[in-house]
């Protein structure tokens, strides 16, 4: 018996990304693209509601998995 109302939701399994929002009110996106000579790469995108969030992060692992978003040696 638990005393929180909300749905319990999925977690991501690793390398699906991540969001969370922000004490602002913003939604944060985050893409783990793996690591390049020992440095972790990440996409960050960031959206009003989660609603957006969601698809955006759908639309950044579309990307990803075709090959268009690649870890780079240089910022992002």
């Amino acid at each position: 018996m638990t005393g929180d109302p909300r749905p319990r939701r999925r977690r991501r399994a690793n390398g699906e990304g991540t969001i969370f929002q922000r004490a602002d009110g913003q939604w944060v996106i985050r893409l783990d693209l793996g690591d390049r000579q020992g440095k972790r790469r990440r996409v960050t995108r960031y959206a009003r509601s989660e609603r957006e969030a969601l698809d955006e992060l759908k639309r950044l692992r579309r990307e990803y998995d075709a090959g268009h978003l690649v870890a780079t040696g240089g910022r992002m």
